[in-house]
């Protein structure tokens, strides 16, 4: 997945390890400026992007679909996806 930061250069989610950890290159013109590892604050940054990106796409399909085991696949993926945001926020605000 490509996450937009600016109009000619984005992040994209290159692989996942073993322990389910994304890594991320920066890319801007398709030259890699930066590798970003996990472990790292800019790794929390895109990853947490890139969760917001997801429940963008399930938000933007559950107003099309009208088919209903369709939507309720959705609203339980919009709900975990929205788990996952409010416990990485409450994690940085200890």
């Amino acid at each position: 997945m490509k996450i937009a930061i600016n109009e000619f250069t984005h992040a994209e989610v290159v692989q996942v390890d073993c322990a389910g950890n994304k890594t991320y290159k920066v890319i801007e013109d398709r030259v890699v400026l930066m590798n970003v590892g996990p472990h790292t604050f800019s790794n929390d940054l895109l990853s947490l992007v890139d969760i917001y990106q997801q429940l963008f796409e399930v938000n933007k399909c559950l107003r099309k679909t009208k088919v209903r085991s369709t939507y309720k696949m959705l609203m339980e993926e919009r709900n975990r996806l929205n788990v996952e945001i409010q416990c990485r926020i409450d994690a940085a605000n200890r």
